[in-house]
């Protein structure tokens, strides 16, 4: 998929030569980038300028942000490996401390393991929080892997992927039964 050329799309016409020192473009930009650089839009296609020039303001508008956005971007944010190293080191000792206190412990009493879980619940909110800011990545049909910064889409996906399980995860069940 991301190795076609525009020319190969309807309403292209190809006119560079596919060589060694001349590969195909891999990713939707390069595609767009070749399609302006070294070929030529096919007169045989009504509405092909209007669509090259939609195709263009989307890849702009999808991989620039306007100014007043807040959006982490974890290719360039540098800590963001760092915190989701800390959020799964945290998930696997929640997935094994939680069942040796329910075999072990018949009530739940205010002491250090309660202390910790309410800071790994903390961090966890924490988390989704983030998680409404945090850039993603999605495949679009034409052009290839994309990066969505839009906080309206961010969040939209979110609400629709992971959101319900990071809140139904994060329900302290101790303080429930407590």
């Amino acid at each position: 998929r991301g190795s076609e050329w525009l020319g190969d799309l309807p309403g292209y016409h190809d006119r560079c030569e596919r060589s060694e020192e001349n590969p195909p473009p891999r990713t939707g930009l390069e595609m767009l980038r070749a399609a302006e650089s070294r070929c030529q839009l096919s007169r045989r296609a009504p509405n092909a300028d209007a669509r090259r020039a939609a195709a263009i303001d989307s890849v702009r508008s999808v991989r620039t942000r306007t100014k007043g956005d807040y959006v982490i971007d974890p290719r360039y944010v540098g800590w963001v490996a760092y915190w989701d190293l800390m959020v799964g080191v945290l998930l696997i000792f929640i997935a094994l401390s939680t069942p040796f206190e329910v075999a072990f412990f018949e009530e739940t009493k205010v002491d250090t393991m309660f202390v910790v879980g309410r800071l790994i619940d903390s961090l966890f909110l924490i988390d989704v929080c983030l998680q409404f800011f945090m850039a993603f990545q999605t495949d679009d049909r034409m052009l290839g892997l994309i990066w969505v910064k839009d906080n309206r889409a961010i969040a939209s996906n979110y609400l629709r992927t992971w959101f319900i399980v990071d809140v139904i995860g994060m329900v302290p069940v101790d303080l429930i039964l407590l």
